[in-house]
């Protein structure tokens, strides 16, 4: 990494405060160099992301507030090549509908329970991506 270039920052957004908990770790755990900025629903989401402007979003859909698809879409009208990961315990079906009203850029989702080696490929795959 060169002297210009900043660390790699993600925003986890997940309103189960265990499950927020515990992908901080781990995620601080595996990636190190990373900020990891956390946010219990859509609306500290869009705060924190506004506020940190992180390289990649992991985000719930289900969320007090603010759903995931209206944080998500509001984040990537602020910054449209942030990579999103989704995480939910709905199927492909329930994302479909939901992002049919409000379109939004997915690059990887995930259902709960979530395999977190998946996960990291997925995090590897968008650090690829923005490095």
């Amino acid at each position: 990494m060169g002297p210009s270039c900043r660390p790699l920052s993600i925003l986890l957004c997940e309103d189960d405060e265990i499950s927020l908990g515990l992908l901080h770790g781990v995620i601080s755990t595996i990636y190190p160099d990373t900020s990891v900025h956390c946010a219990s629903n859509g609306r500290n989401g869009l705060e924190s992301f506004r506020e940190h402007l992180p390289d990649i979003l992991i985000t719930d859909i289900q969320m007090p507030y603010m759903d995931g698809v209206e944080m998500t879409a509001a984040i990537q009208s602020i910054k449209p090549d942030v990579k999103t990961i989704v995480i939910t315990a709905y199927g492909a079906k329930t994302i479909k509908q939901s992002t049919a009203k409000i379109p939004i850029k997915i690059d990887h989702y995930f259902l709960k329970p979530l395999d977190y080696k998946q996960l990291f490929e997925a995090i590897d795959d968008c650090v690829a991506q923005v490095t």
